[in-house]
């Protein structure tokens, strides 16, 4: 697995592929700019082993 870690405007900017945003306080400001630029899904997760278990494709309910 290759992690880039990216900041601020700049950072989202240059994303590509999956994204994992950690920051809560920003992470709806993250949202709402991807929902712009057309992303089809956004997956919120309270931790991190929960991210995990989707990334092997176990299924979550929320």
């Amino acid at each position: 697995m290759k992690a880039n870690i990216l900041y601020l405007l700049e950072g989202a900017q240059a994303a590509k592929g999956k994204v994992v945003i950690l920051d809560v306080l920003r992470a709806f400001t993250t949202a709402c700019y991807t929902i712009n630029k057309g992303i089809e899904t956004i997956i919120q997760v309270g931790d991190i082993e929960l991210t995990y278990l989707l990334k092997i494709g176990v299924p979550i309910s929320f």
